[in-house]
């Protein structure tokens, strides 16, 4: 019903990822991750510009490893700095390490991410029991959907390609005259027709070519 298909419109935007608004939960979660995600990049932007006076980083800029902001090291001076590695470049020249100072910090969005994680999946069951409740009448909507788009393709190639209707005998012949095959025919133009006659002889006919004989 109507107040459903609002229901859905509400909590999904047009690509299908949960929006703010598809509960109050969600939408402080994401307001508080934001937050505390300020709250570090400044954090990480003083330790940035202190340690850069002492030549530790090979490059002034803060990166993600592992779903944590790190600082690019380098791996001479990877003691100097307290914290954990959690990689290193493939010349291995950089480690990139999460200073221990803003461990407490990390973990907070950590968790954060994990709410918001746990509470997108709570609005999807609440959406997918909905749609649940109308599961017969959504599969027959589909299947008659499909099936006026069928006719209405096939109409459309029809048209464009002089189609014709076969006409149904019950003496068991099949009779194709000046046919062209219509996967070629979506391809090109120029497609060599070709004729076919099955009867009561003759059960079966090999088809073969560099255009699959037309």
């Amino acid at each position: 019903n109507r107040l459903r298909e609002k229901h859905i419109s509400d909590a999904l935007d047009d690509k299908g990822n949960v929006r703010d608004s598809a509960s109050r939960a969600l939408f402080d979660i994401r307001r508080d991750t934001i937050a505390e995600s300020a709250k570090l990049r400044d954090r990480l932007g003083s330790i940035l510009r202190r340690v850069s006076e002492d030549d530790l980083l090979t490059d002034e800029y803060v990166t993600l490893a592992e779903g944590r902001l790190v600082l690019p090291v380098r791996v001479e001076y990877k003691r100097r700095l307290p914290g954990i590695i959690h990689g290193e470049s493939k010349t291995g020249s950089t480690v990139y390490l999460e200073p221990a100072e803003i461990f407490d910090m990390n973990n907070e969005i950590a968790e954060l991410r994990f709410a918001e994680r746990r509470e997108i999946e709570k609005v999807l069951r609440v959406l997918t029991a909905e749609i649940g409740a109308e599961a017969e009448e959504i599969a027959e909507g589909l299947w008659r959907a499909a099936a006026v788009d069928s006719v209405a393709a096939r109409a459309r190639y029809a048209e464009e390609y002089d189609c014709c209707r076969p006409t149904v005998t019950s003496d068991g012949t099949l009779l194709v005259e000046g046919g062209r095959h219509p996967g070629l025919a979506l391809r090109s133009e120029e497609v060599v027709p070709m004729s076919i006659e099955l009867g009561t002889e003759t059960r079966c006919v090999i088809i073969s070519g560099p255009n699959a004989g037309g």
